[in-house]
């Protein structure tokens, strides 16, 4: 009996040292432990590393997306100085990874390709190369890989988009058909083509043409720039005393200066009277967009815009005399683009807001403006994408052409023979939509076209465009708005 109520005191006593002793273990561990991760890991060798990322690049070497990682391999061999070790696979692996991510990103881009054109809106010619393109990439696909499921699933597309063409073409053509069966030609709306030369005008040539042919007034493309860079600063005084309401900051006023840059930086023609009842603008007879030189050339708006500037910050800066300036101007011939422009007037108005070009415009505008209704203060430029919803924005565009000529928005290198931007650049460009017809030989509505650039770029013009060459590269048509 005493044996076991010694035993049974003794428990309570053992089981705290055996607790104890646990804790004093588990903590020596856990402290080894951190030790142990607290040691500095030692990297994998140039060596491992290259052999990693060699080894991930040929199990993933039949992605489209992987010659990225293929050449940081290539890359990491040689700036390591490994050329010897990866002998084989700088002469033999890794050519080969690159050829077959090439097919495989050239195979890939060409599905992507086919189907953002637009399978139904391809023409004869385009059908033909795109499908001798799909069999020659997929007959060296298969060369290459000897891969008898890929090459099945490669022909079934293959035969999946010659009989799509097919299906699709037909009912485009008939579409395309019934929305042109009625010719249309507005180019007796308009005077003389003027070109924007090295200017961003584009939008402002084109709402004046539009202008002209909607009311019959001849009105200037530089007056409606002179009004956009209006709206611009107003618009701009507008958004930063919204802001500074809320942090009680002080208001612009009128007479803070808002640079806006207004020669080579574009614009948007729907918003220079968007909202308003009534336009007010010059004439182009009054205020010229354009001028031409001896043998009746265009030539640089920008440049000479530059230059008339320029030439009054020189007289506030008391460089150049009143008499000196007049000289300038005459010499120049200023009443080619400022008909009734008054020199005196025009000095008399300079100040930091406004330069002399602005001051000669609104000296020869001065009592001359033309008051049109606005008969599209609701319109807005619609964006569209047409490989998707074509047939929508050719309805669209017809809408628009029974009542007057289509404003519209392209990426314009399609335009021209060369890209006159620079390689792989493109620019929204506005251009007028006049006309259409059907051709009956390449089964196509036509339109037809007039752009202020055409003169700059110093090519022959060409004035009709198939529905699917215009449709392809636009982005916006001016619509009627909510």
């Amino acid at each position: 009996m005493k044996k076991l109520l010694l035993l049974t005191l003794l428990v309570p006593v053992l089981s705290t040292q055996a607790r104890e002793r646990d804790y004093a273990t588990n903590a020596v561990a856990t402290v080894n432990m951190s030790v142990v991760a607290l040691k500095p890991q030692t990297p994998p060798s140039p060596t491992a590393r290259a052999k990693a990322m060699v080894t991930s690049a040929m199990e993933n070497s039949f992605s489209y997306n992987n010659l990225d990682e293929i050449e940081k391999a290539e890359k990491f061999i040689k700036d390591n100085n490994l050329q010897k070790e990866f002998k084989l696979d700088l002469e033999k692996n890794i050519p080969a990874m690159k050829n077959r991510a090439l097919y495989e990103s050239e195979w890939s881009f060409y599905k992507s390709f086919v189907y953002s054109k637009g399978v139904g809106l391809l023409d004869e010619n385009e059908y033909l190369q795109m499908k001798n393109k799909l069999e020659e990439i997929q007959a060296r696909r298969y060369k290459k890989n000897k891969n008898e499921a890929w090459a099945k699933a490669d022909k079934a597309y293959i035969e999946k988009f010659v009989s799509q063409y097919k299906e699709q073409r037909e009912k485009q053509i008939e579409t395309s058909r019934q929305s042109c069966k009625e010719e249309t030609d507005w180019s007796s709306a308009f005077s003389a083509r003027k070109g924007q030369t090295d200017t961003s005008w584009c939008y402002a040539f084109g709402y004046a043409d539009f202008l002209e042919a909607t009311h019959g007034q001849s009105v200037s493309a530089a007056d409606l720039v002179l009004s956009y860079r209006a709206k611009r600063i107003q618009d701009e005084r507008e958004s930063y005393n919204r802001t500074a309401a809320l942090y009680n900051r002080r208001p612009l006023t009128e007479e803070d200066i808002i640079p806006v840059e207004y020669v080579y930086q574009g614009g948007d023609a729907d918003q220079i009277f968007r909202k308003q009842s009534t336009i007010s603008l010059c004439s182009e007879e009054s205020l010229r967009s354009e001028a031409r030189d001896e043998k009746g050339q265009p030539v640089a708006m920008g440049y000479i815009i530059d230059w008339i500037k320029e030439l009054g910050s020189e007289y506030q800066a008391s460089r150049l005399s009143k008499n000196e300036l007049t000289k300038k101007l005459e010499t120049f011939g200023y009443k080619q683009l400022f008909p009734f422009a008054k020199i005196d007037e025009a000095l008399a108005a300079l100040n930091p807001k406004n330069d002399l070009y602005i001051a000669l415009a609104e000296s020869t505008c001065k009592d001359k403006r033309i008051e049109l209704p606005n008969q599209h203060q609701n319109w807005v430029m619609q964006g569209y994408t047409f490989t998707h919803s074509l047939n929508a924005a050719l309805a669209k565009l017809n809408e628009n052409l029974n009542q007057s000529p289509a404003m519209i928005s392209v990426n314009d290198n399609f335009l021209y023979k060369e890209n006159i931007w620079g390689k792989g650049l493109k620019t929204n460009h506005l251009i007028l939509v006049t006309g259409r017809r059907w051709n009956e030989e390449t089964k196509h509505c036509e339109f037809k076209i007039r752009n202020s650039q055409t003169t700059y770029a110093n090519e022959e013009e060409r004035l009709w465009y198939t529905d699917t060459e215009l449709l392809r590269n636009t982005s916006e048509i001016y619509i009627k708005g909510r």
